[in-house]
């Protein structure tokens, strides 16, 4: 499967174990202990199954809700077909995509606007919010579902970064129009 999705090894150990929970637990301990270690011996691959993690979590538009959805319809129809898997699903799934990258370099500009006016920490509430669930889901079972209530919050934290750049780009507009003696009354911008 894909890097830390569930597996079903939770439940193949405690049944394992003949359902003893403390058995179930003392395993799972000792199973998170030997990746651990073996991650710590090689990095690479340690590095390389983070990397696929998180792009598979933090990487997926639509947040597993097509995939999940995809397995409860038998043979479906028209629309519903085009939907799961045909050309609108595609066409969704482009604006989906790129409505995220937007929203991510948003936030990404909203992040080094904050940097920039040096704010007090209750602003940054949001993006503290956001890393703590950045490390919850390199924990947690690879799924991006859980990522879309992260999402939720890095809307507006977009709006803010894509607002302050546009504020800036506009002002260097109006100082270049300014020295070539194109502007002269600001307020009917």
């Amino acid at each position: 499967g894909a890097s830390g999705s569930f597996n079903n090894f939770c439940v193949q150990t405690y049944y394992n174990v003949d359902c003893n929970q403390t058995l179930a637990t003392e395993a799972a301990i000792v199973a998170i202990k030997e990746r651990f270690h073996y991650f710590t011996v090689n990095p690479k691959e340690g590095l390389m199954f983070y990397a696929r993690k998180v792009s598979q979590e933090w990487n997926d538009p639509a947040y597993n809700s097509v995939v999940l959805n995809t397995k409860k319809v038998e043979n479906p129809e028209g629309l519903l077909k085009e939907l799961i898997n045909g050309s609108l699903k595609q066409g969704i799934a482009g604006f989906m995509n790129r409505y995220q990258s937007l929203m991510f370099l948003g936030a990404a500009f909203s992040v080094l606007y904050m940097k920039k006016q040096k704010l007090p920490v209750y602003c940054t509430v949001l993006l503290v919010y956001i890393i703590g669930g950045f490390i919850f889901t390199l924990l947690w079972e690879a799924n991006s579902r859980y990522v879309f209530p992260f999402f939720g919050i890095i809307v507006p934290l977009s709006a803010a970064g894509l607002y302050y750049v546009m504020e800036n780009v506009l002002e260097l507009w109006i100082k270049n129009k300014n020295k070539k003696g194109g502007i002269k009354d600001e307020s009917k911008i």
